[in-house]
């Protein structure tokens, strides 16, 4: 009689094995091309590096090449489910230290911040004109805690000399 399998244990040991693999991965655009869907990488591709250690002596919790290896197509699903899972997580992991270091890049340059209505009078144009020219993406914006929009007031000096120039 076969032993049986604890599918909640081998869904977290699939899902442990693909997150090792998107680790190694050097860019997101790397992990995205092996991860991101079913059709990427299959289960033997994704544990062959488990074989290999293995080989060389490691025990895990499934023996590789005897039972994941072998069983791949029947545990298919769980499979699936731990990849996917593992993938949503990198992704809401990879985004927020990004909007981190951004912050820490804008602290370090000490913005001075002005709102839409000193950007508007430096600029000698009107709050919707000044509004209409960051949704059109001319000029960066910042949010502070409450949401409302800030404008660097270097940049919106550097715009107007800019613009000053362009007119004479």
């Amino acid at each position: 009689m076969e032993k049986k399998v604890n599918l909640c244990a081998l869904e977290k040991f699939y899902y442990d094995a693909v997150t090792e693999g998107i680790a190694r991965c050097k860019t997101a655009i790397e992990a995205f091309n092996k991860f991101s869907s079913p059709l990427r990488l299959t289960v033997k591709e994704v544990f062959a590096r488990h074989m290999v250690l293995e080989f060389f002596g490691e025990e895990f919790e499934y023996p590789i090449k005897d039972f994941i290896v072998k069983t791949a197509d029947l545990y298919h699903p769980i499979y699936e489910r731990a990849r996917e899972r593992a993938y949503v997580d990198f992704l809401r992991n990879y985004r927020k230290p990004k909007k981190l270091i951004e912050f820490m890049e804008n602290q370090e340059k000490k913005l001075e911040l002005i709102t839409v209505s000193e950007a508007a009078r430096i600029l000698d144009l009107t709050e919707n004109a000044v509004r209409y020219r960051v949704k059109q993406g001319y000029l960066n914006h910042y949010r502070n805690m409450n949401g409302a929009l800030r404008l660097s007031k270097a940049e919106i000096t550097e715009k107007y000399l800019t613009f000053k120039k362009q007119k004479s």
